[in-house]
């Protein structure tokens, strides 16, 4: 028989494969589940009687800006843990606008006095276009050596359609330092046509968070790329509207729920990614 640290009975466990809920047992080594479901194979150190409550594995937040909350990355991480949320992919690119080269080291370095997970996304736009004025510029070769940091997840957000478009050489040593890394490059295409997201991919910008509807995302999706959705804003009074909306008869063609459905589809092609959770 193995010991095991924790064994959890009597928890709704949520099957990723299947997406229902299980009633199991888990038993946990470290931080690793080992087994699900009832053994004599394993005895535990502890055992935690979850009492019919919902397990399911933390959530990610893909997309965020640490600094909009007005918060460090240390003290935003007790937050987030209490909602569930335990990673983060996070763009520092408005301090970045600020302080440069040393406001992404400080994230860097938060980010690693916490154990939550975060990941700093390298500000692809700094400043946002050549029209803006800030306090800092941010080049390919700035941002080349943060690469070597472990914590860096990849190139944030490029907002910059035009330097995409225009093949702006110094936005392309960008996008080709983070596929060299093998590093994803986030995209951030608001307003942008299907033939206008096209160029993005054909850069090799894999993501994007700007859809606005389904059919906005299934025009991504039929791009090869991965949708961030993005939920903000009223969000208790959205949580109001899709809750009443899942109440009514199945046979309801509500907008909303026709809208649901579609994003259910997405999900069943592994292409939708739940963002700002």
């Amino acid at each position: 028989m193995t010991t095991v640290d924790l064994k959890i009975i009597n928890g709704q466990v949520l099957n990723v494969f299947s997406q229902t809920f299980e009633p199991e047992t888990l038993w946990i080594a470290q931080d690793r589940i080992v087994f699900r479901g009832d053994t004599t194979a394993y005895e535990a150190l502890t055992t935690f009687d979850a009492a019919g409550q919902f397990i399911i594995p933390g959530l990610i937040d893909t997309h965020m800006h640490v600094e909009s909350t007005t918060f460090a990355p240390t003290t935003l991480a007790t937050v987030l843990l209490q909602h569930g949320v335990t990673r983060a992919f996070i763009d520092p690119h408005e301090i970045a606008n600020v302080a440069g080269a040393a406001a992404v080291q400080y994230m860097l370095d938060e980010a690693k006095r916490t154990p939550f997970n975060y990941h700093v996304m390298l500000p692809s736009s700094v400043p946002a276009t050549a029209f803006e004025r800030t306090g800092a510029k941010l080049t390919a070769s700035d941002l080349r050596p943060f690469y070597e940091d472990a914590v860096v997840g990849g190139l944030a957000e490029v907002m910059d359609y035009p330097a995409v478009a225009n093949h702006d050489a110094d936005m392309q040593q960008k996008i080709d330092d983070a596929l060299a890394a093998h590093k994803p490059v986030d995209g951030h295409g608001a307003g942008l046509t299907a033939t206008q997201l096209a160029d993005y991919r054909a850069v090799g910008i894999s993501t994007d968070h700007e859809a606005t509807d389904a059919a906005s995302a299934l025009e991504r999706v039929n791009l090869g790329m991965h949708v961030l959705v993005r939920v903000k804003g009223r969000l208790n009074k959205m949580k109001l509207r899709f809750y009443q909306q899942l109440r009514q008869p199945i046979n309801s063609v509500s907008p909303l729920r026709q809208m649901i459905r579609q994003v259910l589809i997405l999900l069943k092609m592994d292409r939708l990614i739940i963002a700002y959770v």
